[in-house]
């Protein structure tokens, strides 16, 4: 089947692409005060906040949202007096040292229902969506469409390695957690099974373009080397006539995957905690909506526009494109996640406060970003928790975090960012992390039953005998034993001895 390309559709995909430098992946704030709220089993399934039974509702219980890129509005914009202009060449010369990208990351929790079982023992029932932005573009594509073409009349200007993806689905799952006594230490364990459900999927790898011009009158051809791309449902979003909109496709659809989470946390001891975890270990196969874009052997012609005529250019480049006619087919393939592991250590500096320091790397078009944080968090009471953390990002340098936990009752409010200093200077912000959300939290993972210990009764003597010595000495009542309060890791410590 052959596919028309219209202006409609570039546009598209340019919004799209656009979209990634509003909104990728740090979240070592949260992280660090995460064992004490619900989400925090997204990061780590090993995690079970302070309460018997949780329970996070649509639309205000969770929200995640990540955003990195290679440049920032300074990058752009230069000021000349007392005006703004925009600098393409400034931009260009910054981007020309970096890896060129673009990172979106949504998490949203949809329902999520926690409880204990004991004391050793957790569940939880959760269904959230998900949505990534990943985009690698060439630098040298950028310099070329600027600076022009005069320096390769009469020869081919190679664009390669570019890659975007787009993806949404929907997980369903459940997850558990259990102590174990593991070399003599306390240590939780924690999975989560996650069936999945893809909703959006945009992809192509190893994107290839040779652009010749022409010697005789500079116009462009571009000839599509490498080119395929994998699409899952983008049809439903346009006003294409020939596509009728499908409603149930985005409740539920054939476009099936499983996930697994793995966690676990070691009071190594007294003090000191050690944490791991793998997320996002699993696959997507995508059928349903699902085809091949394939451009590999395709060209067109650009010849410019009459410059008496600027509104043209629209039309220009539709005539250009109405001889490229991608082969489309239905398909069926599969995509992996984008897996993330945390490492970490907490030690128990007061009885309230805890220093932490994690490493987290996260996978992405077989690509790696590593972040360093080194936190602190302190608790007040029942009712208050804050953190921060120092965190390090190869090509964004060091930021703060900072992350703050309410609890009323049962009532719950959250909220922790990340690249504070990137947020605040605007001009030079290149990223952003904030989670918040209420959650409902029911009962303490402890219990205080104390035990009632009656104590002995001393008999009477016979009235006709002469009371001993012995029997003169009163017995000294017993004193009331009480359990201890295992809520915390330092006390499961103590409990294993």
């Amino acid at each position: 089947m052959k596919t028309k390309i219209t202006v409609k559709r570039i546009l598209l995909i340019i919004l799209i692409v656009a979209s990634g430098n509003l909104m990728a992946q740090n979240n070592l704030s949260f992280y660090h005060m995460g064992k004490g709220i619900p989400q925090g089993g997204n990061y780590n399934p090993a995690y079970f906040p302070d309460a018997r039974v949780f329970v996070s509702l649509p639309g205000i219980s969770g929200i995640d949202l990540s955003v990195n890129n290679s440049f920032s509005i300074s990058d752009i914009f230069t000021e000349t007096g007392d005006s703004t202009l925009i600098d393409i060449g400034k931009f260009l010369g910054t981007q020309q040292k970096k890896k060129s990208f673009l990172n979106v990351d949504l998490d949203v929790t949809d329902l999520m229902i926690g409880f204990r079982v004991g004391e050793n023992m957790h569940f939880s029932l959760f269904v959230n969506d998900k949505f990534d932005f990943t985009f690698f573009y060439p630098i040298d594509l950028m310099n070329f469409v600027w600076k022009g073409n005069a320096a390769y009349v009469g020869q081919n200007f190679v664009a390669d390695q570019m890659g975007y993806t787009t993806t949404h689905y929907r997980e369903y799952g459940v997850g558990y957690g259990q102590t174990f006594n593991i070399l003599d230490r306390p240590t939780t364990i924690g999975a989560r099974f996650k069936y999945l459900n893809g909703m959006l999927h945009n992809s192509t790898q190893n994107f290839s373009v040779s652009i010749l011009t022409d010697e005789a009158d500079y116009s462009l051809t571009a000839s599509f080397n490498e080119a395929q791309i994998r699409s899952v449902a983008f049809s439903q979003l346009t006003d294409d006539e020939e596509e009728e909109f499908d409603e149930s496709y985005f409740i539920f659809n054939e476009n099936a995957g499983f996930g697994l989470d793995l966690g676990a946390r070691m009071q190594f001891s007294e003090k000191l905690g050690l944490g791991a975890a793998v997320n996002d270990l699993g696959f997507i196969n995508w059928k349903q909506h699902a085809e091949l874009i394939n451009f590999k052997g395709t060209s067109f012609t650009y010849s410019g526009i009459d410059l008496d005529d600027p509104d043209s250019f629209g039309q220009a480049i539709e005539d250009s494109l109405k001889n490229l006619e991608p082969d489309t087919v239905a398909a069926t393939f599969t995509t992996k996640l984008n897996a993330r592991t945390y490492f970490s250590a907490d030690y128990q500096v007061t009885p309230k406060g805890q220093a932490q320091a994690t490493i987290a790397n996260y996978m992405t078009q077989g690509r790696i970003k590593t972040s360093i944080g080194l936190g602190y968090t302190q608790q007040v009471g029942r009712w208050f928790t804050a953190s921060a953390t120092g965190s390090y990002v190869p090509q964004q340098g060091v930021d703060l975090g900072l992350g703050m936990m309410f609890r009323l009752s049962t009532f719950q409010l959250y909220v922790a960012a990340d690249n504070i200093f990137n947020t605040i200077d605007v001009p030079n912000a290149s990223a952003a992390n904030i989670n918040f959300g209420i959650n409902f939290l029911f009962g303490r993972a402890e219990k205080k039953n104390k035990k009632k210990v009656t104590p002995p009764v001393t008999p009477a003597p016979p009235a006709q005998a002469e009371p001993s010595e012995e029997a003169m000495k009163v017995t000294p009542a017993a004193e009331p034993e009480e359990e201890e309060d295992y809520s915390d890791y330092e006390h499961l410590w103590k409990k294993r001895k």
